[in-house]
């Protein structure tokens, strides 16, 4: 067995050892919420620190930023087209935000850290400081708000609290500056955050086997499968574009075609719950993003590493 194939099948059977604490009741799926919080309090800003420390930013950097930034534009109108008359009604914003954003952190860092280390990490890590600010927090929301049955009123002040208390915004942040100012964490504080940054690889899987739930799937299988067709086929589209014509070098466009096929954002199921979606199928539709994007990652991760085709 290959070194990848060994790494996501260790990474897939921590998964399932989440799953099944939460299946036989030694945890509840809603104590989850806990490691979510020491993920997003303690362990990743302690990883973008980590892997953004003594390093300047470069012009790949602001390209992917860029291409980030573009991506979220672009299917922000694709899926306003898209479902202007198909969707549910009462569902039509949270098939419209369900399309913007990804779940980077809180899937694809460990596998990514595993197989390229820090400098794969870093371009995956830019690409994110583009999507989850200004289309996860910022579009998707507005949408939820705006198209939601509760007819809520869109609140900016909500959109910068939200902003404010994601403590991964301002980790991303402060290693822009760091950067830009060629300030080089001591090695201390460096030592103090090895351990946190370790702690994020379980964490995060342990969290991926906790929210594991495929029940309602023949219920929601049409929406599912319009959602999730639209996000892969558009980044696939996207990543090939990519590929052949941004000049990159292949690590750089390997992390960028993973980032576009990574699954829906967590906030989802937040969205639904507070502007009265259906929630349940927020959560379904997380669970089969995470399944499929699991499967490409590997197989892309394959291409690249062993056949060097990406």
């Amino acid at each position: 067995m290959s070194g990848i194939n060994q790494t996501f099948l260790i990474y897939g059977i921590v998964i399932l050892l989440g799953y099944l604490v939460k299946r036989f009741g030694v945890v509840k799926e809603k104590e989850g919420k806990c490691l979510i919080n020491l993920v997003y309090y303690l362990t990743l800003p302690a990883v973008i620190l980590t892997v953004f420390n003594g390093q300047h930013f470069t012009r790949q950097m602001a390209i992917i930023f860029t291409v980030s930034i573009i991506y979220g534009i672009l299917m922000t109108f694709v899926s306003l087209f898209f479902y202007r008359k198909r969707a549910v009604a009462d569902q039509k914003g949270l098939f419209i935000s369900s399309i913007l954003g990804f779940n980077i952190p809180l899937f694809s860092y460990p596998f990514v850290m595993a197989i390229w280390g820090f400098e794969g990490l870093r371009y995956l890590a830019i690409f994110d400081m583009g999507s989850t600010p200004f289309f996860v927090f910022g579009v998707a929301y507005v949408t939820s708000a705006y198209f939601s049955p509760g007819n809520n009123e869109v609140k900016l002040k909500n959109i910068f609290k939200k902003l404010a208390v994601f403590i991964p915004l301002h980790g991303y942040l402060l290693a822009l500056i760091l950067m830009f100012l060629q300030i080089k964490l001591p090695a201390f504080i460096i030592t103090v955050l090895n351990p946190l940054t370790k702690a994020n690889t379980p964490l995060v899987l342990i969290i991926l086997g906790l929210y594991l739930n495929f029940t309602g799937i023949r219920q929601y299988a049409k929406g599912i499968g319009s959602i999730l067709s639209l996000r892969y086929i558009s980044g696939i589209v996207v990543g090939a574009i990519v590929f052949l014509f941004i000049p990159f070098d292949n690590l750089t466009k390997t992390m960028v075609i993973l980032a576009l096929i990574n699954p829906v954002g967590l906030a989802m199921i937040a969205y639904s719950v507070y502007f009265n979606y259906d929630s349940k199928f927020a959560g379904t539709l997380i669970n089969v993003s995470n399944v499929i994007s699991f499967i490409f990652i590997w197989g892309i991760t394959i291409l690249s590493i062993n056949y060097h085709i990406l």
